[in-house]
């Protein structure tokens, strides 16, 4: 992924289209080695599974805290104008563009680790490929 994607959106796209890349040339790879894989091979895989793993728990725990901040967020929202109906006005109207900013933040976070990883993965198979 050359670039840093500044939405979810652009995020989903370079991760769908770089993910893809990167599955298709380690399979690749494991389908053209000949006799049992290299240590070097061996180190290479483990630390691909070990990436996918971590990056799949930061992802998870990114997510978790993105929401809990966000629902922390909105309790004080709504008890503050419980407590002080006089400073607020009426109850808080449900504003949906609010909503599905929040959502893609949870969702941006939970992104990010993956978008890392797989960029990550690119750009050492590309040097990989040069040497």
């Amino acid at each position: 992924m050359p670039r840093r994607p500044h939405s979810t959106l652009h995020q989903l796209v370079a991760l769908s289209l770089a993910a893809p890349a990167v599955a298709a040339t380690r399979l690749y790879d494991m389908a053209t080695t000949t006799g049992p894989p290299s240590a070097a091979q061996r180190r290479d895989h483990r630390r691909m599974g070990m990436e996918k793993l971590a990056a799949a728990q930061e992802g998870w725990t990114a997510m978790g805290t993105a929401l809990l901040e966000l629902q922390q967020r909105e309790f004080a929202r709504a008890i503050r104008a419980a407590w002080t109906p006089w400073w607020s006005g009426a109850w808080p109207a449900f504003d949906a563009q609010r909503a599905v900013r929040d959502v893609d933040a949870v969702i941006a976070a939970g992104l990010a680790p993956v978008s890392r990883a797989v960029g990550a993965n690119t750009r050492r198979q590309q040097r990989a490929r040069r040497a």
